[in-house]
């Protein structure tokens, strides 16, 4: 049975589900847009319910914020300690910038290459020199 949803039922949704997130306008439906306000940074945006409940929509700005906070993590301290963490027997020997600039790398081998930081985070490459090899050796 579907729940025939009312401003006392989305309040307590909102309560019940850590939402961070307050009601600011009348609501009528699933559907439609209403106003709301995050009780973090106090930012006022339209959205429907639909969205909040069923996308996990939250506060722009704070969704923003967060992203922006998560990019600036990344820095040579990081990349560098990622490479020894997890073994990718690379060092990195250019100047780092930024995660979607490219770096000089050189592994193991003594083979020196440029590639993006967010390669070797994100999509495992390793030196393209090397891992030919291996491919060629099979």
């Amino acid at each position: 049975m579907r729940i025939k949803w009312t401003n006392n039922k989305v309040d307590h949704w909102l309560l019940s589900n850590n939402t961070q997130i307050k009601r600011q306008s009348h609501f009528t439906s699933v559907h439609d847009r209403s106003c709301w306000v995050c009780l973090i940074c106090k930012v006022e945006w339209i959205t429907s319910f639909q969205n909040i409940k069923g996308r996990g929509t939250r506060c722009p700005s704070c969704s923003a914020k967060k992203q922006s906070d998560q990019k600036r993590f990344i820095d040579e301290t990081y990349f560098d300690s990622f490479l020894v963490k997890y073994n990718t027997n690379m060092k990195r020997v250019g100047k780092f910038k930024g995660i979607h600039d490219p770096v000089t790398l050189r592994c193991d081998c003594g083979h020196i290459w440029e590639t993006v930081i967010s390669n070797v985070l994100y999509h495992n490459h390793k030196c393209p020199f090397c891992s030919n090899r291996k491919k060629l050796m099979k």
